[in-house]
């Protein structure tokens, strides 16, 4: 070829790979457009109302940015109603990517839920908040700054940071596994009365085992499909647990199930640390008398055998969960609140 030729070659050919490429990229923007349509539909079809007053597809050449306008999403049932209103959505593909989505909804979401003459309404408010998505292998959300709010505009909670990654695990009879942490969470109004309103951390790892029925999204968490969940060898096996509320450090592992009125079994292994201010905290409050706290603390640090991170004792405890109460040992601390599947 002349050398007269080799730049027109050249150039022709950048020209046609831009052209093919500007084809592919509109072609990848008409699949999502497709896809969010054809998702809306879905939604519809098992009962739920979607709505958006718009969808733009834009960031040509190296992205794709769909941004839906005003979304909402509702649904009204037997047992209730629910609904949510939310900031623009933007979906984001890089088009030598496509199997990957992440999906920016950072602003001001309200969610309201009614059941009779009873309704909550929640406002909920995200400096940061997105999504990853990997078709059929992976989903990650975090959240950055996260105040919610009620229908009053009392603080409900604030969370600093957290993310939450769902995968399909390796293990071939495990459905999902899941690992969540969440750091800086304050409450409006604590947990548990005494050990104050803050949790510097809480996290947990978890598979979930067994199979659940291939139904519409409404129903994948009613009576029916729980039940067929639990026969097949349904149960969520807790490799890591960890609370830091307060004084309070708390760690350990277990599993739990669904007994035969679907309601939570379980069994743990506890380790729990700064359990001395713990008691110390309660008894201030008034939730537990001074004296019994004290003799407590004299049998737990009796008990106490390993040191927690910071060196201070931690006593390992079995906890349990079996018709409806929770035991600490043999002894029975407290009753789990009845679970009413639609």
């Amino acid at each position: 070829m002349s050398r007269h030729l080799k730049p027109l070659a050249t150039a022709a050919g950048i020209i046609a790979l831009s052209v093919l490429y500007g084809f592919y990229w509109n072609y990848l923007s008409g699949q999502i457009r497709t896809g969010v349509e054809q998702w809306a539909a879905e939604r519809q079809a098992d009962g739920y109302t979607v709505a958006y007053t718009g969808l733009r597809i834009g960031g040509f050449p190296f992205r794709l940015d769909a941004v839906m306008t005003d979304p909402e999403m509702s649904a009204l049932g037997k047992d209730g109603s629910w609904s949510w209103r939310g900031p623009a959505l933007l979906m984001r593909v890089r088009p030598w990517r496509p199997s990957k989505v992440k999906v920016l909804a950072a602003g001001l979401h309200m969610v309201r839920a009614e059941k009779g003459a009873r309704s909550v309404e929640l406002f909920i408010d995200a400096r940061d908040l997105w999504m990853t998505l990997r078709f059929k292998d992976r989903a990650m959300l975090s959240v950055r700054d996260l105040l919610v709010k009620d229908g009053t505009d009392r603080d409900v909670i604030k969370i600093a940071a957290a993310d939450v990654v769902v995968k399909r695990p390796d293990k071939a009879d495990s459905v999902f596994d899941v690992v969540a942490n969440v750091l800086g969470v304050t409450y409006g109004v604590e947990p548990v009365r005494g050990l104050g309103l803050n949790s510097k951390q809480l996290g947990l790892h978890a598979l979930v085992m067994g199979t659940f029925p291939d139904v519409p999204a409404r129903q994948s968490l009613n009576a029916e499909t729980m039940v067929q969940w639990r026969d097949s060898g349904g149960a969520v096996e807790f490799s890591r647990l960890d609370i830091r509320h307060g004084p309070l450090a708390l760690s350990g592992d277990g599993t739990m199930a669904l007994d035969e009125g679907l309601q939570p079994i379980g069994s743990f292994a506890i380790r729990v640390g700064g359990y001395d201010d713990v008691l110390d905290s309660l008894a201030a409050a008034g939730v537990i008398k001074a004296r019994p706290a004290a003799m407590v603390k004299a049998a737990l640090s009796v008990l106490a055998r390993t040191q927690t991170s910071d060196g201070g004792p931690e006593i390992k405890v079995p906890l349990s969960l079996q018709d409806r109460r929770v035991y600490v040992g043999p002894l029975a601390v407290g009753k789990v609140p009845n679970l009413r599947w639609p």
